[in-house]
């Protein structure tokens, strides 16, 4: 959702990579984070773009609605569409198929969070920017093709 900052930045980092590499993409569509919203939102991309051959959802409850749009359109992850998520929740390994996903330190965010609350409640100064990033890391599953693969 537009709402969201977390939403907005995987667009905007999704959109910006893509056009690093001179790349663009054929669609957007948003959705409420949930598999029902990534059901409807990848329908609405295919719509669209029917030749679609990669999706990047925002996080991995919409990637299992699009698995499963997928399918009842009668498409094969990933022989017919690479499907990559986002947050590699624990669940996403065992998607059908696994779900190649963008893993976030949770753990090191919450850490981040909770320093910098206690920093500002004994009144000092954050010695990093509230808005710092953490790197992400791609965790390869079974939902994307191999780079050059038929």
């Amino acid at each position: 959702p537009d709402h969201w900052s977390d939403a907005r930045a995987r667009r905007e980092g999704f959109v910006t990579t893509l056009g690093q590499t001179g790349l663009s993409p054929v669609g957007l569509e948003q959705a409420d984070w949930t598999a029902a919203g990534g059901f409807a939102a990848l329908g609405r991309l295919l719509e669209g773009a029917p030749h679609c051959s990669a999706v990047l959802v925002a996080n991995d409850q919409m990637a299992l609605g699009a698995l499963r749009a997928a399918r009842v359109r009668g498409l094969w992850v990933p022989e017919d569409l690479s499907l990559v998520g986002f947050d590699n929740l624990p669940e996403s390994a065992f998607f059908e198929p696994p779900l190649t996903t963008v893993h976030q330190d949770f753990r090191a965010l919450g850490q981040r969070g909770i320093a910098l609350l206690m920093a500002q409640l004994r009144g000092h100064a954050a010695r990093e920017p509230v808005l710092g990033t953490l790197e992400p890391v791609l965790v390869v599953r079974s939902s994307v093709r191999e780079p050059g693969g038929e």
